[in-house]
């Protein structure tokens, strides 16, 4: 049987006013992250992690987070490996 690894899983709140910024920049990272909107009205974002990067990706929050960009980052089960 192969091993087989999955993304690690985080929802954070992106403030609307900030969303433009966070998305251009995450994306200059190449293979760190897929993020996407699950709720819209309240500005809420799910970002898949590359597994072998966490460390990098939790850094990289870090200074988000300090600088307004990123609220309420959490860890979590991705509700797609739910039905897995």
């Amino acid at each position: 049987m192969s091993h087989v690894m999955y993304s690690a899983y985080y929802r954070a709140h992106i403030p609307k006013e900030k969303v433009w910024f966070f998305v251009a920049t995450i994306r200059s990272f190449d293979n760190l992250l897929f993020d996407r909107t699950c709720d819209v009205e309240n500005s809420i974002f799910e970002l898949y992690v590359s597994p072998d990067r966490v460390d990098e990706f939790e850094a990289l929050m870090g200074w988000y987070q300090k600088h307004g960009y990123v609220q309420n980052l959490e860890a979590g089960v991705s509700p797609d490996a739910k039905s897995l």
